[in-house]
């Protein structure tokens, strides 16, 4: 039974909704209305809210008698799901379709058909812009992943880099960790929404695993020198989460079919050493631009200066070489690195000994230069966050405050 688009219908699909900000999933019925689907919860018959038509997006093709996953172009990280057989006496994708072709293969095939028949100017011009904008199949395929899939992707990321070792906390420790991180809760006006760690892994490194998670770890939280240093460390990498940047890295990296299949609730065993793939992504220019950008408005909506946070990256540039040493030093880090380790099977009463020494020489550099390698600190990008006019501002902690935070891994 098939209506005529734009006008409402009696029947009544089940599916399972989640607005992506928990982990919760919502059994719905959805009807067709005039001017979208109306949710409606199963249980109580409430009305969750419409999703006009024209906000309609989905990152797999809406394809008759297939399931249909669907997100809101207004709402990161919601979907919906209904399955071929919701609605009993119709199919939820083709009634769909007769509302809004555009998400049908076909008319993406016609699209695609019309563009090409074009003039090949239009068509280069058409691949450079895309190229411009960066276009992201894999962010697409990434906002679709349910929350709580994200969430395991990101606790794998953790478990891989900590190797078992646990995150740092101290009662003083704590409580100063608390207060920076209640500041930037402010700023971004999402209180709880990213679970911020510190850990002491073998590198100088703070990063943003799937599913809202941050790691800082211990030799970072060395590295800086102010509470509003890291403060703008963190930021920074909120803004990679809130744009969910790590989850598009790890779709691309493995593959936009792997990554359709983790959204549509695949298994994410054997992905392997996520923790490592993850470091080994590099960010677009463009996506750090993004970071950067949410990171300063952050800042100034928790009143935390921006100064700080660009003298991190120029003293990190300064202390640990240029991006332009960058190879050079990582190839003099391996060879080090590999007669330390070479030395050290020789002899194993020695090897503590050795591992000291690769700390200090190769592998230290290495674990110098990752952050360089995956936040690369570009004059110019030094130069935006400096050229920032000042704000108001507000002191993050107490000297006492930061001392315990700086010691908050110390606690046995």
């Amino acid at each position: 039974m098939s209506e005529t688009a734009g006008f409402a219908s009696e029947i009544v699909y089940s599916g399972q909704f989640s607005d992506g900000r928990t982990a919760r999933t919502t059994n719905v019925d959805v009807r067709f209305a005039e001017h979208g689907i109306d949710l409606f919860k199963t249980q109580s018959g409430e009305l969750l809210g419409g999703w006009p038509y024209e906000e309609l997006e989905s990152s797999v093709f809406v394809q008759t008698g297939e399931p249909a996953h669907l997100g809101n172009k207004t709402m990161l990280g919601a979907r919906l799901f209904v399955p071929n057989n919701a609605g009993h006496r119709a199919d939820f994708a083709s009634e769909l379709l007769v509302r809004v072709p555009h998400l049908s293969r076909k008319r993406a095939n016609l699209q695609v058909v019309f563009w090409l028949t074009g003039a090949a100017v239009a068509s280069v011009l058409a691949i450079i812009a895309l190229n411009m904008m960066e276009f992201s199949p894999a962010r697409s395929i990434a906002q679709m992943i349910p929350e709580q899939i994200r969430k395991g992707l990101g606790q794998q990321v953790i478990a891989s880099l900590g190797r078992g070792k646990k995150a740092c906390h101290s009662p003083a420790g704590d409580k100063a960790f608390g207060k920076i991180l209640a500041r930037l809760d402010q700023g971004t006006g999402k209180a709880g929404k990213f679970d911020v760690k510190v850990i002491p892994i073998g590198m100088m490194n703070a990063f943003a695993a799937p599913g809202e998670y941050i790691v800082v770890s211990k030799k970072l939280l060395d590295f800086v020198e102010t509470p509003e240093e890291l403060a703008g460390v963190i930021a920074h990498e909120m803004g990679h989460g809130e744009k969910m940047h790590p989850e598009a890295g790890v779709v691309r990296a493995l593959g936009i079919s792997a990554g359709i299949s983790i959204a549509m609730g695949g298994s994410t065993g054997g992905l392997g050493d996520l923790g490592g793939l993850l470091l080994q992504l590099k960010y677009s220019r463009t996506a750090e631009t993004e970071a950067d950008t949410l990171a300063l408005q952050t800042l100034k909506a928790a009143q935390i200066p921006a100064k700080p946070f660009a003298a991190f990256f120029a003293r990190l540039e300064k202390e640990h070489g240029g991006l332009a040493d960058l190879k050079k030093a990582l190839e003099e880090a391996g060879e080090k690195s590999k007669k330390t380790s070479d030395k050290a099977k020789k002899d194993k009463k020695n090897k503590e000994s050795g591992e000291k020494k690769t700390s200090a020489g190769g592998d230290g550099i290495w674990r110098a230069l990752q952050l360089l390698s995956t936040h690369p600190s570009s004059p110019e990008r030094i130069q935006m966050i400096k050229s920032q006019p000042k704000w108001k501002s507000a002191p993050l902690l107490s000297a006492t405050e930061w001392q315990a935070l700086r010691k908050i891994c110390d606690s046995k």
